[in-house]
């Protein structure tokens, strides 16, 4: 019996082969997820050291229980298409779609 490993690699293969075979493979994910970052601080209006601040502010209102203004970062930068995602490891960002207002 295959493990579940071994049984999502062969899936993964799959995929990708797949996605070669339609002209729909990325080269490189890493390089491709920089890119979508960029794209996506330029489209905010943003820098990466902002964004990392912002992100910092958060922490430090939620170390201090202020979770009204941690809130309010998370908002305010969903809202511009920063989606921020936590982790035992930190707080990361990924590109997301900008929230519409209201």
């Amino acid at each position: 019996m295959r493990c579940r490993l071994q049984l999502l690699a062969e899936y993964q293969a799959g995929l990708l082969a797949s996605l070669r075979l339609l002209g729909l493979a990325v080269p490189d994910l890493a390089a491709c997820l920089e890119a979508l970052r960029s794209l996506a601080l330029a489209r905010a209006g943003l820098t990466q050291q902002e964004v990392e601040e912002r992100i910092a502010a958060r922490a430090a209102a939620r170390a201090a229980k202020d979770f009204a203004a941690a809130d309010a970062v998370r908002v305010e930068l969903s809202g511009k298409g920063v989606m921020l995602m936590d982790s035992p490891e930190g707080t990361t960002w990924r590109p997301g779609l900008p929230e519409a207002d209201g």
